[in-house]
């Protein structure tokens, strides 16, 4: 019954074909363990990668081994990666689990474009998606938040999407699969935890198919999303306009319209203002010209009616012309050096001035 499904869905949304290759984000756990079998049994192309994030001591060895083990069992290319998590998060100022999951989706780009894959794979299941709604929920969200974890993020598919947990778990029993268990998923010191562990079974009991109602949920505000931001952009065009660098809109016109916070929002929140920027703005009663507001690269300014916002220019800004990806150029006082690397390092460089950029993303001059 889960091949049927999981072949339905992964056509529903064209996730992949028969013909692609798909890496496969497996640590270990029932979810991708029980992906990996599905791969298998539905006879797609995948290969099997894992991040060892060192945080487990002697189990996140143990994973490893296991998960290269199971592509050994299957027949299938297996990558597998290293990280000092803990030394790098206090480099980066990050969480350790924001860390790790940069770290683990930088990678996985890294080797699905190394080994000419169509997309990665990671084993999201339904109910990761209720929580997520409810997290984003909790913490205060636009429409956006509440759409749960899309199916499809740019090479990033999630064709597990429809099965909850139970079901997953279902399959693994029938099929006596293997799997490793994480120990920290029991923890309630991460909010997801808390939800899954407290929140979850409460809205159980009061909704026995919570799950299959949330996706249904889901989707319906899917569509109210689409229908959102094809409003958003039909307003856009009417009022404003591009004048050189600066994009303007009358202030009354503005407010003329139904949610002017949502259309100035959408608007501008690629420039960097943020959500409270635009309701402080909004909630304005007058609007004095010369009034300025600021993000990290532009200025929104009031000016006889209108806001105008355009680049923040520096008085010392330079230009610099990079013909290529390798060589030295000067900058002012400074010095820019560019490399080719044939691998991932094992280990970023802790020095601030030093970069990793992925060369496919970047367009010479």
């Amino acid at each position: 019954m889960l091949n049927n499904n999981f072949l339905a869905y992964t056509n529903k949304y064209q996730l992949f074909t028969s013909n692609d290759s798909v890496i496969v984000a497996t640590s270990g756990g029932i979810d991708s363990v029980v992906l990996c079998h599905l791969m298998y049994q539905c006879k797609f192309l995948f290969h099997i990668a894992h991040c060892n994030f060192s945080l487990r001591g002697a189990d996140s060895e143990a994973d490893e081994a296991f998960v290269e083990q199971l592509a050994e069992d299957f027949g299938v290319p297996f990558h597998s990666i290293s990280f000092d998590t803990k030394a790098i998060s206090k480099t980066w100022r990050m969480s350790i689990q924001e860390t790790a999951r940069k770290l683990r989706y930088d990678w996985l780009e890294t080797i699905r474009v190394a080994h000419h894959c169509q997309v990665v794979a990671t084993a999201h299941h339904l109910n990761d998606s209720l929580e997520t709604v409810l997290y984003n929920f909790t913490k205060g969200c636009g429409i956006r938040g509440l759409h749960g974890i899309l199916p499809q993020t740019g090479y990033v598919v999630r064709p597990l999407l429809f099965a909850t947990k139970a079901e997953i778990t279902e399959f693994a029993d029938l099929h006596d699969l293997e799997f490793r268990l994480d120990v920290s998923n029991t923890f309630d010191k991460y909010n997801r935890n808390k939800i899954r562990h407290h929140v979850v079974p409460v809205l159980q009991q009061i909704n026995p198919n919570l799950e299959k109602t949330s996706a249904r949920t889901i989707e319906n505000l899917k569509e109210v999303e689409e229908l959102y931001l094809w409003s958003i952009q039909h307003i856009q065009k009417k009022i404003f306009k591009q004048e050189q660098e600066t994009l303007v809109v009358d202030i009354e016109t503005l407010r003329a319209y139904p949610a002017p916070k949502s259309v100035l929002y959408e608007s501008v929140k690629d420039l960097g203002f943020n959500a409270d920027q635009i309701h402080q703005l909004l909630e304005r009663t007058t609007f004095h010209s010369g009034l300025q507001f600021q993000s990290a690269t532009h200025e929104l300014l009031i000016d006889r009616g209108q806001f105008r916002i355009k680049p923040i220019v520096s008085a010392n800004e330079e230009s610099l012309f990079i013909p290529l990806a390798v060589g030295e150029f000067q900058l002012g006082q400074d010095r820019l050096v560019f490399s080719n690397i044939s691998a991932v390092p094992i280990a970023f460089s802790k020095d601030k001035y030093v970069a990793y950029l992925t060369l496919i993303h970047l367009f010479f001059p």
